[in-house]
């Protein structure tokens, strides 16, 4: 029935000497494919592990026998291997079978042997000399079989001979954390630190293992566990690599990967906030943000207080004229402190006290000042677009800040389109100075973005962040209640008697008028009931039901008072026990959050080359006119431009590595960026 000859059989079951007597006869085909999977005799022995039966049908016809596929691609390499027949498979390499031959589905021997989880198999193709790294149709190597079958001893042997790098974690994360739960997590600890950088591959594996936490919500538990075993070793792995040399660090963290980003980048891209806040991480960050200056604890604060009251010291300090000091973080920072304070002052003398073009004159021509905010607001749309900065913490407010200005600007133009002292133009001058007025008051929120580098208030500004998201959880769960109850009030306060009848008689229901008597708005009830949580309203405040039945006075007092409770004692206490638990919760959190967005805030204060706001718009329209004039054949274009503020940094490479700013001579950075070492090969 299964079209078999009796050389097949024989095979199968491993009879020596009748496969011998078979052959001897000359009408038997020893390379015969029957069966549903078109196999030979010598498929069949070498799925069986019959080693001595294969070397009799080996002896007749090696060479074409060997290359002999079934029904699915199978040699009988492949066949040995999934059935884990190592002194088969010892034959047929002796033999001259292809050890990285492929079947169908592009799986070699060593392949399928994972699959399976045959580790003497394994052991022994490696040792033939098997490629490792190759790739099924599927892209799956070996190593990621052996993970989807969870064999971890199998894992473990072929995590010796892998190049897997750890850009391919993403593929099979999860049978990682599967197989190493079984060994508690043996087997991730191996694929660390056989790896070519192991602390890359750690913290690329604690991020790969946060991101499958937020997919797969039935495992999320053991992911997460391995996600903090995997940090914890990159946390160690750190300690030892900058323990026994003092310059550890800085060559550690300015090495660069195969993408080449630095080790830096990686900690800040993968979100390694444990590992950024080693002390190892944070004096090196130290180092780099003083830039080599030995100053005392005061003298930035006396630079700053020099900045605001001779601005052309900022000015100096600010532009890129050849000194050292524009690409020292601290003094960038410092500079840019600057700026934001005199946005201030901008934003103060245009729409608080005292202005110097008031509302009521009617002014469109703007004043100085005006013209000034327009420039230092066009600096830091012209940052924004050309650096685009991060968007960590409260650096997004920048963002709210030139959208309402934006929009005042958008205000004062349409002005233009009314008569002179028209209420119209009048009101469009106020709109524009509510507008700018709310961007001054988150310019004052953005202090806090630039406190943040401080240990003081840097935790502070975490918990505050925090305890916002806790506020604005509960004001969606208010807010659901609020709508229920507005509604609800308004439909009971709607009149039911025609107007001056309150007794229902319909002969007045052609009375006049009376606005005191009319229905309350939905508006009208969700403000009242708005303030009522602060205590500004009472049963005096709730809406006329004269014109309605007594009974529906009772019943909007009982809604009202319902509303309270709910609000004032459920909810309200709700938001006090949760901001509390958040806050005892982030305070030990705090520190660590703290000093990864130190890390954040220092990486972008180094690689920050543009003068801040508006001096950059002066060194843009000189660049264009030396571009202009480039182009005109009237001068040569320097090396180094002013718009550039000694971006030529960058240009080193793609790593934007945090580096030690000292002199400021290109030759030295260049040199410099030939000498960074690596992190693992070039891939």
């Amino acid at each position: 029935q299964s079209s078999l000859t009796p050389l097949h059989l024989a095979a199968q079951a491993g009879h020596e000497s009748l496969v011998r007597l078979l052959l001897n006869h000359p009408s038997t085909q020893e390379d015969l494919q029957a069966g549903p999977q078109a196999t030979t005799p010598l498929h069949l022995a070498c799925q069986g592990g019959h080693a001595a039966v294969a070397g009799l049908l080996l002896s007749r016809a090696a060479p074409p026998l060997l290359r002999t596929l079934d029904q699915r691609g199978h040699s009988c390499l492949h066949l040995a291997a999934t059935a884990g027949h190592v002194e088969t498979l010892r034959l047929l390499l002796g033999q001259g079978a292809d050890i990285n031959a492929t079947d169908k589905s592009g799986c070699t021997p060593l392949h399928v042997a994972a699959r399976a989880g045959r580790l003497p198999a394994v052991r022994a193709l490696l040792e033939s000399g098997a490629v490792g790294s190759a790739e099924c149709r599927d892209g799956r190597t070996a190593l990621e079989h052996a993970a989807g079958g969870g064999h971890r001893h199998v894992l473990a042997l072929l995590l010796r001979h892998s190049t897997l790098t750890a850009q391919r974690l993403i593929h099979f994360v999860y049978d990682l954390m599967v197989c190493g739960r079984q060994c508690e997590f043996r087997v991730i600890d191996e694929f660390v630190l056989l790896a070519p950088a192991p602390l890359e591959a750690a913290v690329k594996l604690t991020r790969a293992f946060g991101a499958a936490a937020l997919r797969e919500k039935e495992r999320s538990v053991d992911l997460d566990l391995a996600a903090r075993h995997c940090q914890a070793l990159a946390t160690d792995l750190l300690s030892l690599a900058v323990g026994s040399q003092s310059a550890g660090a800085a060559a550690l963290l300015q090495a660069v990967d195969e993408r080449g980003l630095s080790l830096l980048d990686v900690l800040i891209e993968c979100h390694q906030r444990a590992v950024a806040a080693h002390p190892a991480v944070q004096h090196h960050l130290s180092d780099v943000w003083r830039g080599g200056l030995r100053w005392p604890s005061w003298c930035p604060a006396l630079l700053l207080l020099g900045f605001l009251v001779c601005p052309p010291l900022w000015v100096a300090f600010s532009l890129p004229l050849g000194h050292r000091f524009t690409r020292i973080p601290i003094i960038k920072f410092l500079c840019h402190l600057a700026s934001h304070l005199f946005l201030l002052s901008l934003f103060v003398l245009t729409v608080v006290w005292p202005p110097i073009t008031p509302i009521a004159e009617g002014h469109l021509l703007p004043s100085w000042n005006e013209w000034l905010l327009l420039t230092w607001l066009l600096g830091l749309l012209l940052a924004e677009l050309r650096q685009g900065g991060s968007r960590f913490g409260l650096a997004w407010i920048r963002l709210l800040v030139l959208g309402l200005s934006g929009l005042a600007l958008l205000c004062h133009l349409s002005a233009l389109a009314f008569p002179a002292g028209s209420h119209a133009l009048l009101e469009c001058l106020c709109a524009r100075n509510v507008l700018l007025a709310k961007a001054l008051a988150f310019c004052c929120v953005q202090l806090l973005d630039f406190l943040s580098f401080h240990h003081l208030f840097g935790p502070w500004a975490i918990i505050i962040s925090d305890l916002m998201k806790d506020l604005a959880r509960f004001g969606m769960v208010l807010g659901i209640f609020h709508v229920a109850f507005t509604l609800h009030l308004t439909a009971l306060c709607q009149p039911v008697y025609p107007q001056g009848d309150p007794v229902g008689n319909s002969s007045t229901a052609a009375a006049a008028w009376d606005p005191s008597t009319a229905a309350q708005t939905t508006l009208d009830v969700t403000v009242l009931l708005f303030f009522s949580l602060f205590g500004m309203g009472d049963q005096n405040s709730l809406p006329d039901v004269s014109r309605s039945p007594s009974i529906v006075s009772t019943l909007v007092n009982a809604t009202f008072g319902v509303y309270l409770i709910v609000t004032l004692i459920v909810l309200i206490n709700l938001l006090i026990a949760m901001m509390s638990d958040t806050y005892q919760r982030i305070q030990a959190q705090s520190d660590t959050q703290w000093k990864f967005g130190r890390v954040v805030l220092v990486r972008e204060a180094t690689r920050r080359t543009t003068p801040p706001a508006p001096l950059n718009v002066v060194t843009q329209l000189l660049w264009l006119l030396q571009r202009c004039a480039c182009r005109k054949g009237t001068v040569d274009l320097p090396s180094e431009s002013l718009a550039d503020g000694g971006e030529e940094v960058d240009r080193l490479s793609n790593s934007h590595s945090i580096v030690i700013p000292v002199h400021s001579t290109s030759s030295w950075l260049h040199c410099f960026a030939r000498r960074w070492p690596k992190v693992s090969p070039a891939g």
